[in-house]
């Protein structure tokens, strides 16, 4: 039976693609979806596989070793031994069956596209990560072949595979952690150009695909801040300055590439703000939240570059969003509920880009404008606000939450590891006067680990009135990263 860590960390990997509002499980990179029932016993199963392989040796008796007639049978031959957790023998039958595929069907077709997911699903259940690696290599291959004229499936595919290289970076080797930003990169480039060839120029509907690119850049940013193998190998992979020298000379280059990396993304959002321009000058709701993404990457970049002054990004961010509060009230939208929004600190960045004021609330907030009641003035503050759950991605990412974690609703298993804090949000969007309420389990508590991390983290600063101010006391629930969880 496979280990009960692993069992936690495929329950995590699988819900954070299930909450791809874009793809359906079938869709997904990992089909992991164990279909043995809650009654079904393992002798059950153990005769189902005896049955599969007897079916098998009929026909290959009959149409021999390579006929396309035993694709099936093997393909639920390898479902009934996943389910059954004989992993070796399941990749066994998987090769077995892409190679009867490829002899049949060609090297690229999609007849064996779930027997591949299943092999990657079971190289991941199993840690062999070179392997997993390996084959999500092919897939990309896979998907590109096969979709070369379907630029919408590819675009949701690739857009996968990417996913899954950003979920997997807290489970792999520390070595492979910068291996999958630099990959998930790459395909978040790819998905621009296949968009770009689809779309007319400056079309809007290619922001979504740049706010990824961006989000990306941000990664890298943030791996090199805090250094590591991660830290060193992003830097060396991504360096503008060419071929560095050895590791005692990168330190002097962080800053330069650092800044980079952010400016980079900005001009990323500049585009996408750009997009939304029209003749008649119309300011539109995706023109405004255009705005205040530029705006929240403004923060990020001055937590980056520590930048003081008038025109500093800060400064810009704050006169950004009091444009963007007065257009949205201008819009219909409820002045208590606009002010709320920017009152209350937004942990940055969004990890999804949206031109729905709506979603942004509940991207931002974790809360439903159908549900949003006004805060009773007249009442005492004794109550803190709850900010929205933070699930922590990688100890090589400080700070920053797991882009595919939206959505996802925690297991009493992946829920064994958290911690309550209570902190405000300063006027620059740091945590300060940090404080934990508790801990889950309260032996394993590693109150250091916890606030390090909260430390880390940049929110959009408390908006009220016309200014940045500190926040009033709120709390959060933190889970710890799934690297920490496996050490």
């Amino acid at each position: 039976m496979m280990p009960r860590i692993t069992k936690l960390f495929l329950i995590h990997v699988v819900c954070c693609l299930l909450a791809l509002d874009n793809l359906t499980a079938a869709e997904s990179v990992i089909v992991a979806d164990d279909k043995q029932s809650d009654n079904k016993s393992t002798i059950d199963l153990l005769t189902t596989v005896a049955d599969y392989k007897q079916n098998l040796e009929d026909i290959e008796t009959r149409s021999g070793a390579y006929s396309r007639e035993l694709f099936e049978p093997l393909a639920s031959l390898a479902q009934a031994l996943v389910d059954a957790d004989i992993y070796s023998e399941a990749e066994q039958i998987i090769d077995r069956g892409i190679q009867i595929s490829r002899i049949n069907d060609g090297l690229f077709n999609l007849h064996h596209l779930n027997l591949l997911k299943l092999a990657i699903n079971i190289a991941s259940r199993t840690d062999d990560w070179d392997k997993a690696n390996d084959r999500t290599d092919y897939l990309v291959e896979l998907y590109r072949y096969s979709y070369k004229d379907q630029p919408e499936e590819l675009l949701q595919s690739l857009q996968a595979v990417s996913d899954w290289h950003w979920t997997v970076i807290a489970r792999d080797d520390e070595d492979n952690r910068a291996m999958h930003l630099l990959k998930a990169h790459d395909i978040n480039l790819r998905l621009v150009d296949i968009a770009q060839s689809q779309l007319q120029p400056n079309s809007t509907q290619l922001n979504k695909y740049l706010y990824r690119q961006a989000l990306s850049l941000y990664y890298f940013s943030a791996t090199m801040a805090v250094g590591g193998r991660t830290g060193t190998r992003v830097l060396t992979e991504t360096s503008t300055l060419g071929a560095l020298r050895p590791i005692e000379g990168l330190a002097r280059f962080y800053p330069r590439e650092f800044e980079y990396k952010l400016r980079q993304g900005m001009g990323l959002l500049e585009q996408i703000v750009d997009s939304y321009d029209s003749p008649d000058d119309v300011v539109s709701e995706a023109k405004v939240m255009a705005a205040i993404y530029l705006a929240d990457w403004r923060i990020l970049l001055k937590d980056g570059l520590n930048v003081i002054g008038k025109r500093s990004p800060l400064a810009r961010a704050q006169s950004t969003y009091l444009q963007a509060r007065e257009n949205l009230i201008a819009l219909g939208y409820a002045a208590e509920l606009v002010e709320h929004y920017f009152e209350t600190p937004a942990l940055l960045p969004v990890t999804e880009f949206t031109e729905s004021f709506e979603k942004s609330i509940e991207l931002s907030l974790g809360i439903q404008t159908t549900t949003f009641e006004p805060i009773d003035t007249d009442s005492e503050h004794t109550k803190l606000t709850r900010l929205p759950d933070f699930i922590a991605w990688s100890e090589s990412l400080l700070g920053v939450t797991m882009p595919t974690a939206r959505g996802v609703s925690l297991s009493d298993e992946l829920a064994d590891l958290h911690g309550d804090v209570r902190f405000r949000v300063n006027t620059s969007g740091k945590a300060s006067r940090l404080s934990v309420l508790q801990h889950v389990p309260p032996e394993q508590s590693n109150r250091a680990e916890l606030l390090r991390e909260v430390q880390a983290l940049v929110f959009r600063p408390a908006l009220i009135n016309r200014r940045f101010r500190n926040s009033e006391m709120m709390t959060m629930r933190y889970y710890y990263p799934l690297d920490y969880r496996f050490r």
